[in-house]
């Protein structure tokens, strides 16, 4: 039974075979090599390009870390020039207040002992305004209780409240324990005597009634006190308080002075 079944087969190959060999002639098959070559190449191609697709993806990310490199290196270059203005910056601003307050006791004529603030004391917690400094000078230096401390502008920071050799703590104007003898700027009266309010602001009150006063006019040391010169700025008047059917009005006072921007004040010796 398989004999004929195998002749069969036999046959029939032998037909394809004929058939494959008629097409090759006739030029309807291509070589046999060249299908194999094609192959091949095709693969041998393909391989080719991996390691030169792994060189070029090493090369680009050498590329990018050399980039990020330059990158970080000009960020540190631009901090490091930007920390240096800042510093110059400080340092014209600091020399500028120094002949400012050269200016100033050239023109008052005053005796002057010049401090470093070295801590700033607060009531009410961190965030709370400053309300007293202390100061590296003290009695050593001629310093003495009531002495009054201004700015390299002139204007009244505060008072020597308490005083030791070496040191001594300032009353901000805005601290209540600091009292001033003030006036309106233009006057020879005394108006009243200023008191600090909460650290913030500060207040003189009973101001006689039939005193003109607005918004916006300067608060200067009227010299009753034999330790505050006259004609010190104290502040401006920002707000005026009247209550009805009362003989005294009130005024709030912001202070001439930025504390926060302070480094070091002036005492002034009577």
């Amino acid at each position: 039974m398989s004999r004929p079944r195998s002749k069969k087969s036999i046959w029939w190959l032998g037909i394809i075979i004929i058939l494959i060999i008629i097409a090759h002639f006739l030029g309807w098959l291509s070589r046999p090599e060249n299908i194999i070559s094609h192959g091949l190449g095709a693969i041998i191609v393909n391989v080719a390009k991996v390691p030169q697709s792994i060189s070029g993806w090493w090369q680009s990310w050498q590329q990018r870390q050399s980039c990020q490199e330059d990158l970080q290196q000009a960020k540190d270059k631009i901090n490091e020039v930007s920390l240096s203005m800042l510093r110059y910056a400080n340092l014209a601003e600091e020399n500028q207040k120094l002949r400012n307050l050269l200016n100033f006791q050239q023109v008052s004529g005053f005796k002057l002992v010049t401090a470093n603030i070295v801590y700033r004391g607060r009531v009410g917690g961190l965030l709370a305004p400053d309300q007293t400094f202390i100061i590296d000078k003290g009695s050593r230096h001629g310093l003495a209780l009531d002495d009054v401390v201004v700015d390299d502008q002139g204007a009244i920071v505060g008072k020597i409240g308490q005083l030791k050799a070496d040191s001594a703590e300032v009353w901000l104007t805005t601290n209540k324990n600091c009292r001033l003898a003030v006036t309106v700027g233009g006057s020879a009266e005394t108006i009243g005597v200023t008191q600090g309010d909460l650290g913030l602001t500060i207040r003189v009150d009973l101001i006689p009634l039939q005193l003109s006063l607005y918004p916006g006019q300067e608060i200067i040391s009227s010299g009753l006190e034999p330790t505050v010169p006259k004609n010190l700025v104290v502040g401006k008047i920002s707000q005026i308080i009247k209550a009805d059917n009362a003989l005294w009005q009130s005024a709030v006072v912001e202070p001439a002075v930025n504390f926060s921007q302070l480094n070091f004040v002036s005492v002034i010796i009577p």
